[in-house]
């Protein structure tokens, strides 16, 4: 019984004198159910008794997060491994806390980062700047499947014209297709490109969750032969890693913030000690969680760096596809 007391906020609803529970109708020797959890209270509650449960749970929410939070920006490691050995209750669930974590970070990166389009009018070339101004490369995608046809009975009709071999092949049909159909609806090629960017910015959380389980293959394969070599124990660590990750960016925005407002010295150099963290806590992390030596973990922190880049690129080319036929 004292184990419910402590997973669970005791109310202060009067309890029932029946020992039977409503949740799953177990017979109780207590306020708390053996099996379901739930308490053994009256179910008429005042509306003291609902705020009561609101504020409880908010408190209660909160002090497990910075709990949570704690333990995971000091101790490498430490969580994805408390998580596997069954030491839960003290903690935020590692998917709550990426839930949480990441809807906070994608809000403060949306506020933050404003992608804006940028013509060269000389060159006729366009570049992408987030925030402050920051050339990148042209969007040459975009700039390939931009088709001179201006409807579709027009591009069959040269399309016919063509020998079979010089045709389109169905991908690239499709992609003409849809944007002669985005040129139907947006008039100005910089609202087309602006459309397009901005809708692949708004993929990067579905990019990210998609990314974990296909990174925690990655791990599984690396950690064949380990005691911890669980798809869903990667994946747990994993879920931590990127909590970390987001926490340390969120961070980072904070101070490009104060640099832009007060240009404080030394921020630059704070931010070089943030990422370098991120970098060494990743190290520190595997090698506790997998029990592994610093030659073994240090190749196989590498290989698995190189495994999750290429990874990430191809699927950001998926989603930037997805969202030229999205806009």
């Amino acid at each position: 019984m004292r184990i419910f007391s402590k997973i669970y906020i005791v109310s202060h609803s009067r309890e029932r004198t029946e020992k039977t529970c409503l949740n799953c109708n177990a017979q109780l020797h207590g306020r708390f159910c053996h099996v379901c959890g739930q308490e053994n209270t009256d179910p008429r509650e005042s509306i003291w008794s609902i705020i009561s449960h609101f504020f409880n749970d908010i408190t209660h929410f909160d002090g497990k997060f910075f709990t949570t939070a704690a333990k995971l920006l000091a101790k490498p490691g430490f969580l994805p491994l408390e998580f596997i050995k069954g030491r839960r209750a003290s903690y935020l669930h590692p998917i709550r806390l990426y839930v949480f974590t990441s809807a906070l970070f994608f809000i403060i990166f949306y506020a933050v980062i404003t992608p804006a389009i940028n013509r060269s009018d000389s060159e006729g070339e366009y570049s992408i700047s987030f925030g402050a101004p920051q050339y990148v490369n042209p969007i040459d995608t975009i700039r390939a499947v931009t088709s001179t046809y201006k409807t579709l009975a027009e591009y069959d009709s040269a399309q016919q014209t063509l020998p079979e071999s010089k045709r389109d092949g169905w991908f690239f049909r499709k992609l003409r297709q849809r944007n002669i159909e985005r040129m139907s609806k947006y008039s100005d090629r910089n609202d087309l490109i602006k459309g397009v960017v901005n809708n692949f910015i708004h993929t990067f959380p579905y990019l990210l969750f998609v990314s974990l389980p296909v990174s925690a293959l990655f791990l599984q394969l690396l950690y064949l032969t380990n005691k911890n070599n669980l798809y869903a124990g990667h994946t747990i660590f994993l879920v931590y890693l990127y909590v970390f990750t987001f926490l340390i960016l969120l961070a980072y925005f904070g101070l490009e913030r104060l640099q832009s407002a007060y240009d404080i010295p030394g921020i630059g150099f704070i931010e070089f000690l943030l990422f370098t963290y991120l970098g060494v806590y990743s190290i520190m992390a595997m090698k506790k969680y997998y029990a592994e030596g610093w030659g073994r973990t240090i190749v196989k922190f590498i290989v698995f760096n190189i495994l999750a880049l290429i990874s990430i690129v191809a699927l950001f080319l998926v989603f930037f596809v997805l969202s030229l036929f999205k806009v």
